[in-house]
């Protein structure tokens, strides 16, 4: 029965059908290998293996990495709870506090495989009254990683992501000052 297999649905690493290319053609390659198990014999032990690993494969090396599977957009979290303190001033005892902060912008930047970032300016802008929409573009780089870093108002902590293969661009619209400040809603999307 295994004749009747299309040609990627090898069970092993050679061939067009490695199991440790991850990606969109090998996820359409184990969905067509779980086609081919209706035509194949349910009994074969061969067939599972390979319907198995690339259907797997891909989840196993995202956890492995440590990485969640990439949905498609990436967006920053709406509000941040942020634990305030401060160092220790004499005669007076501290009174921590927590605060939830809300989305204010993003950055867009590179890092070089020595650890440097290098901001980058968005691509294009557009202006309609007080709405500024901004965009970056993201072109594959195998030598930099492009990062997002997502700023929250009246805080100095971000969050900070690696921008996921496939994304193409990044998007920030906000209510903005004369002088470009946020003064408003914002809201961003990576796709």
């Amino acid at each position: 029965m295994l004749a009747r297999m299309p040609r990627g649905c090898r069970f092993g690493i050679s061939g067009p059908a490695n199991p440790f290319i991850s990606g969109p053609s090998d996820f359409r390659a184990g969905l067509l290998c779980l086609q081919m198990t209706e035509i194949c014999s349910m009994s074969s032990s061969r067939v599972w293996p390979c319907c198995l690993v690339y259907l797997l494969a891909p989840i196993l090396a995202a956890a492995q990495s440590g990485q969640q599977p990439y949905s498609g957009v990436l967006i920053c979290p709406a509000k941040i709870a942020v634990e305030e303190s401060a160092s220790p001033v004499s005669g007076w005892l501290i009174e921590p506090g927590s605060q939830q902060r809300l989305f204010e912008r993003i950055s867009v930047f590179q890092v070089s495989p020595q650890g440097q970032e290098f901001d980058l300016a968005p691509d294009s802008e557009k202006r309609s009254g007080s709405i500024i929409s901004q965009t970056w573009s993201i072109a594959e780089n195998p030598s930099m990683k492009f990062m997002l870093r997502c700023r929250y108002r009246n805080t100095l902590v971000t969050l900070k992501k690696e921008i996921p293969a496939g994304v193409r661009a990044c998007h920030l619209k906000y209510a903005g000052s004369a002088n470009g400040a946020v003064n408003g809603p914002s809201e961003m999307s990576c796709r």
